[in-house]
């Protein structure tokens, strides 16, 4: 298995190795699962939103592909006023992560058009 180029990083926050032993697990399944992954960039933030009180997080995930366009996934909860697990919003961004790769795989192997594609 090739080696690829890691990085988390947290915004208005204090770095946690908890978390980003979490976030580690998270990108080494994920690059598993998906060789045609070259880097993974994880950006861990809380949000400087004066008006909510409590931890609301945002987890970005930028994906470098072979051959292809990177993948971006922008993950916090659905409302502002939810106050979610740092891990709990982690497991949900990788998830749809997930499903960006699954679905870029699909299209790379002929088993789904791009409709996004012009010709």
């Amino acid at each position: 298995m090739m080696s690829i180029a890691t990085r988390v990083t947290f915004e208005h926050l204090e770095q946690s190795d908890t978390t980003e032993a979490h976030a580690a697990e998270l990108i080494e399944e994920l690059t598993k699962d998906y060789d045609c992954i070259i880097s993974v960039r994880v950006v861990i933030a809380r949000p400087q939103r004066r008006h909510h009180k409590g931890d609301v997080f945002q987890i970005r995930i930028h994906m470098t592909i072979s051959g292809a366009p990177d993948i971006v996934v922008t993950h916090e909860p659905e409302h502002m006023a939810n106050h979610e697990d740092i891990q709990v919003t982690m497991d949900r961004a990788f998830k749809a992560a997930r499903r960006q790769l699954r679905h870029f795989t699909q299209i790379r192997q002929g088993h789904v058009k791009d409709h996004m594609r012009r010709g």
